[in-house]
């Protein structure tokens, strides 16, 4: 995987022809069915333009990694993140939209887990929970794209929303209560907003900094 990575690195410098070719030939010394050269070879499809193609790679690498394994967590959300943008970008955005969600699902178990005390990993495991954080909120990304694509645009920026708001230094909670406003009923949106902010200060904004939302 480490030549692999170092084409990728060059992709900008390789015309398209060159760039699948030479992805082919060192996913060829995979065996057929690993899901990490069908995943590449499909990649390598997908940044030249060539969607449909690429969808049948990502489809067999995610049958394979169904069935056998063979990819890390990050790897296969990497994969669905890709295979989803490419169903989005073929028009099949249900399709797309159902795989990505069934990603978010393993990825918020996934979340989950990497809070448990895991022994003495240390930095290593601090590594690991940035990445599924990093990556799961890629997801989000592009659930966001794929529900505009279908016409839920209040389900597009909420997404979006609840993936931004552990980065901002503060006034994650009201930014929570609001983006889940955008899609609940109007009269509990509007007492959960309300229950949100209840520690503003009188005659504030409704954005001001609370300890309690960092």
């Amino acid at each position: 995987m480490r030549r692999i990575d170092a084409v990728w690195e060059r992709a900008d410098e390789l015309d398209p022809a060159e760039l699948v070719a030479r992805i082919d030939t060192l996913a060829a010394e995979l065996p057929d069915d690993d899901p990490r050269a069908l995943w590449q070879r499909g990649g390598a499809r997908d940044s030249t333009g060539d969607e449909s193609g690429a969808a049948e790679f990502y489809a067999r690498a995610l049958e394979r990694d169904d069935a056998e394994g063979g990819l890390s967590g990050v790897e296969r959300t990497q994969l669905v993140i890709q295979y989803g943008s490419t169903l989005r970008n073929l028009g099949r955005a249900e399709e797309s939209l159902t795989l990505l969600d069934a990603e978010a699902d393993r990825v918020a178990v996934e979340r989950l887990e990497a809070t448990r005390p895991i022994g003495s990993g240390g930095a290593a495991a601090t590594a690991r929970d940035t990445e599924i954080d990093g990556y799961g909120d890629a997801l989000e990304a592009f659930r966001a794209l794929t529900l505009h694509d279908l016409g839920r645009e209040a389900e597009a920026l909420r997404a979006t929303l609840l993936a931004l708001a552990p980065h901002l230094p503060s006034y994650q909670r009201s930014l929570r209560g609001y983006a889940e406003a955008l899609v609940g009923d109007e009269a509990e949106a509007e007492g959960d907003v309300d229950a949100t902010l209840e520690t503003v200060p009188q005659g504030g904004s409704g954005s001001e900094p609370d300890d309690t939302e960092r």
